[in-house]
C-alpha cells in the first residue's frame, strides 16, 4: 500500500468508538484475528517500534505511530468502560488511576491474582505513596494477606526518573530473592509507557517472572550495560525509553565515549530537545572538535527556535562532517544565500560516509530546493522586465513591477518559512535530520540483527 491510501484511511479512523473484547483486528495479510485486551496493547506498541523499519517515508512512519497511539488509548478507554476498575480502590489519590493507563493496572491484577471464580469486586487496591512511581496495596485473589504493587510510568517528563527508579526497585527485590522474610519480586510487567512490579514477603503461588512487549528489559536494567540496552531501544524504535535508559548511564558515567551524544540523539527522536541540548553541550565541552556533538547541539537548538545560536557552535574551524555541511547548507537557503548553499550541499555529498546517507539524500532535496528559490527570483525579475517594457507602450502597465516583484518575494517568504519549520521539526523537506544510524558503530553499539 503506498502512502497516499494508507494516510487518507488514517484520517477516516474513528477512535471515539467503544470496542469489545476480544477485538478483531485485520493483519498485514488481510486476515481478521481476534485479541485480547492485553495482546492487542502488545500488537500496537510493536507497531510503534517497528514503524521506522517498515516505512522509509517520514511521514507515513509518523501517521502510523500517531495511528497506533490513538488506538492504544481506544482500547484502554474500551477496557475501562467494560470492565473498569470496578471496586478495585479509590483513584481519587493516583495520578496514574485518572489516566487511561488505569486499564493495563486493572488488566494486571487480574491476571496475576486471578483463581476460579474471582472477579473485579474481590481484589481491593489502595493507594499507599507517591514518589518516582506510586505504591499501592493489593489484596485478594492468591494474595489474600496482600502484597504491594509499585506503578512507573515510563513517558512523560518524568520518564528518566521513574525508569531510575524502576530499575533500582528491581536490582533490590531480584537480590531479595532467597532472603527470608524479606520483600521480593512476585510478578512485573513492562511495556514502553508503563512497568508494574508486584512484590511481598509471603510465599507467592501466582504467576512469577516479567511479561510484556518489554520483558527482555528487565535483564537490561539490572545486569547489562545501561548505553548497550539504551542504544538497543533506540535501534528499535523505542526513543522514549531509551532516553531514560542512556540518560541513567549518562548520570552514572558521564565522563563515558559517546553516552552525551546517543543522549542526545534519544531526545530529539522523544521530542524532548531541551534534554537533548544539555547533553550535546556537555559531550562538546569534553571534545570541543567533536563535529557529532557541535550537530547534535546545531540541531536541538534549532528544534527550540533557537537559530541565533547556531552560529557560533557552526563556526568552529575544525568541526567539519558532511551532516554539518548540510546543516549549514539549510541554514544558508533559508537566509537566501543560495549560490553558498549550493556549494555547502556539495561539499556535503562529497563528504558523506555511510553513517551519514541522509546527508546525500538531505543534499539532493536541497539542490533541488534552491532551483526553486532562483525560480521565484528569475520569474520576478523577468516579470518586471516585461512590466517595464510594456510601460514603454502603456504607463498604466507600471502597476505589474510591484506586483512581480511582491509575488516572487512572497513566495520566497513562504519557501523560507517552510525550511525554518522543518528544522523546529528535526527535518528538512522528507529528510530526518537525526536517526540512531548517526551514532558511530563501536563496541558501545548493540549488534545489528
Amino acid at each position: 500500500m503506498d502512502r497516499s491510501p494508507r494516510l487518507r484511511r488514517y484520517q477516516r479512523k474513528d477512535y471515539s468508538q467503544t470496542v469489545e473484547f476480544p477485538v478483531e483486528i485485520v493483519g498485514r495479510d488481510n486476515l481478521v484475528r481476534r485479541y485480547t485486551f492485553d495482546e492487542a496493547v502488545r500488537l500496537y506498541h510493536r507497531r510503534i517500534a517497528t514503524a521506522p523499519s517498515r516505512y522509509e517515508d517520514p511521514e507515513t512512519v509518523d501517521a502510523e505511530i500517531a495511528h497506533c497511539g490513538r488506538r492504544i488509548d481506544q482500547l484502554r478507554r474500551s477496557y475501562l468502560e467494560h470492565s473498569g476498575l470496578g471496586e478495585l480502590g479509590d483513584s481519587s489519590r493516583s495520578a496514574l488511576l485518572q489516566t487511561p493507563l488505569a486499564a493495563d493496572i486493572a488488566a494486571f491484577l487480574r491476571r496475576a491474582l486471578a483463581h476460579a471464580g474471582l472477579g473485579a469486586a474481590a481484589i481491593d487496591l489502595a493507594f499507599v505513596e507517591k514518589g518516582a512511581g506510586e505504591c499501592f496495596w493489593v489484596r485478594g485473589g492468591v494474595a489474600p494477606r496482600g502484597c504491594l504493587l509499585y506503578a512507573y510510568r515510563l513517558d512523560g517528563r518524568d520518564a528518566s526518573r521513574s525508569r531510575a527508579a524502576l530499575e533500582r526497585d528491581l536490582a533490590r527485590l531480584r537480590a531479595a530473592t532467597h532472603e527470608p522474610g524479606a520483600e521480593h519480586l512476585y510478578l512485573a510487567y513492562l511495556s514502553p509507557d508503563l512497568a508494574l512490579v508486584l512484590a511481598g514477603t509471603e510465599a507467592w503461588p501466582g504467576p512469577t517472572g516479567v511479561i510484556g512487549q518489554d520483558a527482555g528489559d528487565a535483564a537490561e536494567m539490572v545486569d547489562a550495560d545501561g548505553m548497550r540496552a539504551g542504544l538497543a531501544a533506540l535501534v528499535e524504535g523505542r526513543a522514549g525509553a531509551a532516553l531514560g535508559l542512556l540518560e541513567a548511564e549518562f548520570e552514572r558515567s558521564p565522563e563515558r565515549l559517546g553516552v552525551g551524544n546517543a543522549v542526545a540523539v534519544a531526545g530529539l527522536l522523544a521530542s524532548e530537545p531541551q534534554r537533548a541540548e544539555f547533553a550535546a553541550r556537555y559531550a562538546a565541552l569534553q571534545r570541543p572538535n567533536d563535529a557529532l556533538s557541535g550537530y547534535l547541539l546545531a540541531v536541538a537548538l534549532l528544534a527550540q527556535d533557537q537559530g541565533g545560536l547556531v552560529d557560533a557552535v557552526l563556526s568552529r574551524p575544525r568541526m567539519r562532517s558532511s551532516a554539518l555541511s548540510l546543516l549549514r547548507a539549510i541554514l544558508a537557503l533559508s537566509r537566501g544565500q543560495l549560490r553558498a548553499a549550493t556549494a555547502l550541499a556539495r561539499e556535503a555529498r562529497r563528504e558523506a560516509t555511510d553513517t551519514e546517507w541522509f546527508a546525500v539524500r538531505g543534499s539532493k532535496r536541497l539542490v533541488a530546493a534552491v532551483g526553486w528559490f532562483w525560480f521565484l527570483r528569475g520569474f520576478a525579475v523577468s516579470s518586471a522586465i516585461l512590466g517595464g517594457a510594456l510601460s514603454l507602450v502603456d504607463p498604466n502597465a507600471l502597476f505589474l513591477l510591484p506586483i512581480a516583484l511582491g509575488t516572487g518575494a512572497w513566495g520566497e517568504r513562504r519557501a523560507r518559512r517552510a525550511i525554518a519549520l522543518g528544522l523546529r521539526e528535526g527535518r528538512f523537506r522528507d529528510v530526518r535530520l537525526v536517526s540512531p544510524e548517526i551514532l558511530p558503530r563501536d563496541t558501545d553499539s548493540p549488534p545489528r540483527q
